[in-house]
């Protein structure tokens, strides 16, 4: 179960990103150096919002940060006022952050806007939190700045963007989930926490979906002077990009897209994600090399799993939770190459019987599931996209009772938040009409490839390229596998033709089954 497929990523230690608290601004910290012809008065800011354009002028100020590798990058940040609720004139102004970075060449096309995944992600964040996070986002700005200005836009009511929705301190984050039931309560009230709370700050939460953050993008870009716009999302930032295509194609020039979430994609299908950890058990047959009489990991635990159901006390756990670690605790090793390298090490830990794969278990399935997040972004705009029925049909049937799955996750969170689905409309296919260059990994497990294969038959201006082992971050690991990729994608946002329909990846070097230092092997 994969419910946020960007921040839930194992971090280069190992752990789980967590979310930092911006403060909101109050009216005296709109005394901002202006720059370039962006200009917003004090009075302008403080009006009452019935009086307010529907998008007000942008508000920036210099920006400079330097990297953890000694380079200065330079730019500038800052936030565009927006109606909360764009159906209620008189709505409250909420603010969307922004970070601007220049293109390499006055005579460059189109700006390209970032979209981070999530919901809840910021590339905002990456570039301040420094590590390896930090160093792939500064090389994906150095890249697109020679396709155009590359600018950073910030979800409502994330990190940059004011007021925050951070959600912390609504339950108890060491509360054991122990049975499903359990699990599925604790979620239920965590939307429930989340909700009271945030309403009793004043937010309108119907008001957080992606097509008012579709709206949010557009805004931003007239604020900034742009009558069209480049897309780059990823992950749930994709979901985001294809929504400003539908709801706004002819502000829209051309799209790339990584990690796919099209409109009905929210719910992961359970399905594709086992075709994909079948490859990457498939390609760790030879390591594996029948260990503990099974031809792959995944059959090993796919079989331990199975047992649990009718053990107990082993590992001092419930069966639920030896099956989750079993199955969902996967994802943890599998979200990243790195980590796929070091499955089969933790897979066979586990059929010996070792506790320390169970511990790395509870601490990122409850931080990657939500226990460990302050964020309630999450909540509501993946409850806003929903589920449509057919899809709901098609999940419910390959659904199995002895581990939570998407459905099962977000019809109980989602009831807690009380937040209604967007209209089906939202989740039909249409024909997005611009040029669109989508990046799939077929080891990606976040977003399975067959995301990527349903929505290239509606982009007749689409071309699809297949990172063969490439994992959720599939375009960044063919640009390093491959040097000339990234004059390729920007040859492409010139006009020119597309990359190699496929790319092919080193193979995975497999750490050996006696590896016990497990977390140092990621």
């Amino acid at each position: 179960m994969a419910v946020n497929k960007e921040t839930a990523q194992p971090s280069p230690s190992g752990g789980v990103a967590q979310m930092r608290r911006r403060t909101a601004p109050g009216c005296g910290a709109l005394y901002l150096a202006l720059v370039s012809a962006i200009f917003i008065t004090l009075t302008a800011a403080c009006t009452p919002a019935s009086k307010q354009p529907a998008t007000m002028a942008a508000q920036s100020q210099p920006f400079a940060i330097t990297l953890d590798s000694g380079v200065i990058l330079r730019g500038e940040e800052g936030r565009v006022a927006v109606p909360e609720n764009r159906a209620d004139a008189g709505s409250r102004r909420i603010e969307i952050g922004f970070r601007r970075f220049s293109a390499v060449s006055a005579a460059s096309p189109l700006p390209i806007f970032l979209l981070a995944g999530g919901p809840g992600g910021s590339y905002a964040e990456r570039l301040d939190e420094g590590g390896a996070r930090q160093a792939h986002t500064a090389r994906l700005i150095e890249l697109l700045r020679q396709t155009g200005d590359v600018v950073l836009v910030d979800l409502r009511g994330v990190y940059l963007s004011t007021p925050n929705t951070l959600c912390n301190g609504v339950t108890d984050k060491s509360r054991p989930v122990s049975t499903r039931q359990t699990f599925l309560a604790t979620y239920r009230e965590i939307g429930i926490s989340c909700r009271r709370k945030l309403i009793g700050e004043g937010f309108d939460i119907s008001a957080y979906t992606p097509v008012s953050a579709a709206a949010d993008v557009i805004g931003v870009a007239a604020a900034l002077g742009y009558d069209k716009i480049n897309l780059y999302g990823r992950s749930f930032g994709s979901h985001w990009a294809l929504v400003i295509a539908k709801y706004h194609p002819e502000r829209v020039g051309r799209l790339l897209l990584e990690g796919v979430e099209s409109f009905d994609h929210t719910y992961d299908d359970a399905t594709a994600v086992k075709a994909a950890v079948a490859r990457i058990a498939k390609a760790a047959a030879p390591v594996w090399d029948g260990a503990f009489g099974h031809t792959t990991p995944l059959d090993a635990l796919s079989a331990l799993a199975g047992a649990a159901q009718s053990a107990t006390g082993a590992f001092g756990l419930t069966p639920f939770e030896i099956a989750s670690a079993v199955t969902q605790g996967s994802d943890y090793w599998l979200s990243a190459r790195a980590g796929m390298a070091a499955w089969p090490a933790a897979a066979a830990a586990l059929m010996r019987g070792e506790v320390e794969p169970i511990k790395l278990r509870r601490e990122t399935i409850a931080a990657g599931m939500g226990l460990g997040w302050d964020a309630a972004a999450i909540g509501m705009f993946d409850c806003a996209s929903g589920i449509s029925a057919a899809r709901r049909a098609r999940l419910q049937a390959a659904a199995t009772a002895a581990v939570i799955d998407d459905l099962m996750f977000y019809d109980a969170y989602c009831q807690g938040w009380a937040i209604a689905p967007l209209a089906q409309a939202f989740r039909d296919d249409i024909t997005i009409d611009a040029p669109a260059l989508v990046f799939a990994g077929s080891y990606d497990i976040a977003t399975p490839i067959e995301n990527a294969l349903q929505l290239i038959e509606h982009l007749p201006n689409g071309h699809m390229t297949t990172v063969i082992g490439g994992s959720h971050d599939a375009m960044s690991e063919a640009l390093d596998g491959d040097q000339g990729l990234a004059q390729a994608i920007v040859g492409w946002f010139r006009g020119g033709g597309a990359p190699a329909a496929e790319i092919v990846l080193a193979p995975l070097v497999f750490k050996p089954l006696q590896q016990t230092e497990l977390e140092s092997a990621i």
